[in-house]
């Protein structure tokens, strides 16, 4: 199978770190759970916070995610990372050292807002527009701001979504 995986949302903890970098700047106490919207704006965070040298190689794996991710690929999954990186070099740059140093046995990264194209078996993922837009089958990984999307299934993790299905 041909599974197609975002990295933040889904492999990475990209809202908990945002959270703690805006609270740094501005004495603000938001939470992950506090961004039920995708629009981080809406929050007072500012894109600086997060669009930044180093940010994205900074960020957390979520629990479990790294070994689901090598087991599925252990038993003959094809995995690609998607993400996307705003077309800013360094956030590429960033995200690509993540994945080479924490996923080694994926076959690549590919970076695109446009994951609708991608063929795959499946698309796991956390972004609204990511999962509505995309024709084949769709793994939601829950969150506050993703709760109005429908997917074919939703998991609470990346690890739980990879044990059910790959």
């Amino acid at each position: 199978m041909l599974i197609l995986v975002d990295l933040d949302g889904v492999t990475v903890d990209f809202a908990t770190t945002v959270c703690e970098e805006h609270n740094k700047e501005t004495g603000d106490c938001l939470t992950a759970e506090d961004i039920d919207d995708w629009e981080l704006p809406k929050f007072g965070i500012k894109k600086e916070t997060w669009q930044k040298p180093g940010f994205f190689y900074a960020l957390k794996p979520y629990d479990g995610a790294i070994e689901g991710l090598a087991l599925a690929h252990k038993n003959g999954h094809k995995l690609w990372i998607v993400t996307d990186a705003g077309g800013v070099d360094f956030v590429e740059e960033d995200k690509a050292r993540w994945v080479r140093e924490n996923l080694p046995f994926v076959r690549g990264i590919i970076f695109t807002d446009q994951k609708h194209e991608l063929p795959g078996d499946l698309l796991i993922d956390d972004a609204p527009k990511y999962l509505e837009a995309y024709p084949g089958t769709t793994v939601k990984i829950n969150r506050p701001y993703n709760r109005h999307v429908v997917a074919d299934y939703a998991f609470d993790s990346l690890a739980e979504a990879l044990k059910e299905l790959a």
